[in-house]
């Protein structure tokens, strides 16, 4: 049995954000960093999470907008299939011309040139399948795939952990039923427990 520590960089000062932290809180543990840089929490968390007893951590976007089913699939699908390491729920992109695309990429994004390509959500076909990019919005890692990691840079660290992973032969895996969103630009229909629902936030 998994025992995942959830972390949350620079935490989102909002109602339906702290909900559900709340209900984290409830029935596992969350630790939330704020006021530090991405490289300084990062290494923050790590410390931490490499001398505790946790075998997980669960990496939540600082405004993800979470429901308890998101929350219990990921752990479940996790448990049912301890040899996967790394493993992904979905959520849109979060800017404004790109909130019909996901956050999961089937190439490493090219940093220089500064191209992402994401997977179009009517795209997304459904399951747990293999990628290579996740921008890490709600994502469980084992404790020693992380461990074989290093933090290489404040900006960036979801396109350096994945190119890591993939560098490793650790395999990132995405869930597509599982679909979180941003508060903003969120207009993609979204699978929660097989009912089709439309969240609109402009």
């Amino acid at each position: 049995m998994i025992k995942p520590l959830f972390v949350r960089f620079n935490a989102y000062d909002d109602s339906e954000v702290l909900e559900i932290d709340a209900y984290i809180i409830e029935k596992y543990n969350l630790m939330s960093i704020n006021h530090y840089s991405l490289k300084q929490a990062h290494k923050a968390m790590r410390d931490y999470f490499f001398s505790s007893d946790f075998t997980h951590v669960v990496i939540l976007a600082t405004d993800i907008v979470l429901k308890e089913f998101n929350i219990t699939k990921l752990l479940d699908e996790m448990n049912k299939n301890p040899d996967m390491k790394v493993l992904s729920g979905i959520s849109n992109v979060d800017t404004k011309d790109l909130f019909h695309y996901l956050t999961i990429c089937d190439e490493t994004p090219d940093l220089t040139k500064k191209v992402w390509k994401w997977v179009s959500a009517d795209q997304r076909g459904t399951g747990i399948r293999k990628v290579i990019h996740s921008g890490l919005s709600n994502t469980i890692i084992e404790k020693e795939a992380l461990r074989k990691t290093s933090i290489i840079s404040d900006h960036n660290h979801d396109v350096n952990l994945c190119k890591q992973f993939n560098e490793l032969g650790i395999d990132i895996y995405a869930d597509f039923d599982n679909y979180t969103h941003h508060k903003r630009y969120c207009g993609v229909a979204i699978r929660i427990n097989q009912n089709i629902q439309l969240n609109v936030n402009n």
